[in-house]
């Protein structure tokens, strides 16, 4: 399969380092045997990572009432924000057709809490992530975040139905890209193998920023802290 790409105005990608990645072109010539695709390799390497946080996330149990619900958005606010801040400082989405714009989701979490009448603590709002210092541990970051959002439309039909408690107006986070999230998810999914056919080297990094964000889930999650104010 030829994947198409939109590259950026300078053709290059760099981790924050200043290494320089070869950008996605066309190639021409005959068909050769390729790997098994990066997105494929992550899903396999990962899934038990993976089933370790939908368990850590425990949906749709955790939201009970208006005050978890509360909870559980400031749980996903104090992960998303420093995750977006430290994905922000990379350099090489734009060689990859991705617009870091369109991606945030930390901004919804704030538009719900305010609607509840919430903010996120202190605390959180200035946490960083210090393990994240490369661009390809920041596109298997990235990785999970928008995969998330195939999830969130699971998790919205649950929270229409307890719209006596929580307000539908209030569940922007778990609404991802709206209509356009499965197109999101399409590209997310082209982007990471189309860097990982051009950067074979550079796909165990890819896959330790995945791994490294399943963990932020689980410890997140699974604090005392959290399921407490969920509980």
């Amino acid at each position: 399969m030829i994947r198409i790409f939109h590259l950026g105005a300078n053709g290059k990608a760099f981790s924050r380092s200043g290494h320089a990645y070869e950008p996605c072109r066309l190639s021409g010539g005959a068909e050769t045997q390729m790997p098994q695709p990066l997105s494929q390799r992550l899903r396999s390497a990962t899934a038990p990572l993976h089933r370790q946080a939908e368990a850590a996330l425990n949906f749709p149990a955790c939201v009970h009432d208006r005050a978890s619900y509360v909870a559980t958005l400031v749980g996903f606010y104090g992960l998303y924000a420093p995750l977006e801040q430290a994905l922000s400082l990379q350099r090489g989405w734009e060689c990859l057709g991705l617009n870091l714009r369109e991606r945030v989701h930390s901004s919804r979490l704030v538009r719900d809490l305010a609607i509840l009448g919430s903010w996120p603590p202190p605390s959180i709002m200035a946490s960083t992530v210090g393990w994240l210092t490369s661009f390809p541990q920041a596109l298997g970051a990235l990785y999970v975040l928008e995969g998330s959002t195939l999830g969130g439309q699971v998790i919205l039909r649950h929270l229409e139905a307890r719209s006596a408690e929580i307000p539908t107006d209030a569940t922007c986070f778990f609404s991802g890209h709206g209509a356009q999230t499965g197109a999101m998810w399409k590209s997310m999914v082209e982007a990471l193998d189309c860097f990982g056919d051009r950067h074979p080297e550079a796909g165990h990094s890819v896959q330790e920023g995945t791994t490294l964000t399943y963990q932020a889930i689980i410890r997140r999650f699974t604090s005392p802290l959290h399921q407490s104010e969920t509980s």
